[in-house]
Parts: structure tokens; sequence; C-alpha cells
């Protein structure tokens, strides 16, 4: 229920903002590789510009447990320069407990979600063609999240890192 809630209201935050808007969207696609959340740990991550200073994105990979997975909304300055300030917000996993058994050689783990929120730096090619970024994400753990790192020895980070290359 909680995923079906955040989905309809990423959809209602995309339609007003389009409607936001006067300039047609701009139909670019980026697709890159990258470490962090926004990428699902290590994976891939797909973006969409809705205009010249809003985009969407999703990712997937893999978290050092299991596959890991994130979408969300870019909000970038407007600027010519080839850096580009950006915030984002995002709804996915953001946090893994990694359990491992013994007998067995790779662990297993739970995935546990909730928003995510953050910003960083884009550094764009001159043709604006392909870009990398960096960014410091800020995780809202759940109650559940919240419960099970009481009964772990894990004590996770507050601030979390990205990075990728986009094309």
């Amino acid at each position: 229920m909680r995923t079906l809630t955040a989905l309809i209201m990423c959809i209602w935050i995309f339609g007003c903002t389009y409607a936001q808007d006067g300039s047609a969207a701009n139909s670019d696609f980026f697709f890159g590789a990258g470490l962090g959340l926004d990428h699902g740990g290590l994976g891939v991550r797909i973006d969409g510009k809705v205009t010249e200073t809003v985009g969407i994105f999703a990712g997937a990979g893999y978290n050092l447990a299991t596959v890991g997975w994130n979408a969300g909304l870019l909000y970038r300055q407007r600027t010519q320069s080839q850096r580009r300030p950006y915030v984002t917000a995002m709804y996915g996993y953001n946090m893994v407990i990694l359990t491992t058994n013994p007998g067995r050689q790779s662990g297993t783990g739970t995935n546990y979600y909730g928003p995510s929120f953050g910003g960083g730096v884009e550094f764009w090619s001159k043709e604006r063609t392909r870009f990398i970024h960096a960014g410091l994400l800020f995780p809202v753990r759940s109650s559940d999240a919240l419960l099970a790192l009481r009964w772990s020895s894990a004590e996770p980070w507050p601030i979390l890192l990205s990075a990728g290359f986009h094309f």
C-alpha cells in the first residue's frame, strides 16, 4: 500500500510540474551506471527530462544482498554552466541488513524502503550529451528499519554518497 501511495504521489507531482511549465518538454533520456541509492546500489539508472529543470529517474542494482531499486524526481538549477547543482527526492530501498548463514558462502539480506532526499552537482560535457554526477543522500528510515537495527549490530551511515556516469 505504501508503494502504491508513493507511486501515485510521484505521478501527481509529475503532472503538476509538467503543467506549470509553458515550454515544451524535452524528450532527452540518459542511461548510466553508478553507485548509490539512486542506482539501486551498484547498478544502472535511466533519467528523463520533463522540462529543462525537472527530471524523473529510476534505478536498479545489486546492494550486496539483493536487488535494490529507487525512483524519484530531480530539480536542476537553470544555468548555462557545465556544472549544474540539483536536489532530489526519491522512494525505494534506503537500507539493507545483510545476514550471513554458516555453511553458505554468500549471505542474504532484507531491504527496507522509504523516502530519501539529497542534492549534488552534475558535470556536463560541452556538447551536453553526457554527464557525471556526485551527490549526498539523506535516507529517512522506516519504523521497520529502525526496529531491525535494534536487533542488529549494524550502524548505518546517516548520509550516503552517490556517483554515476550518464550518456
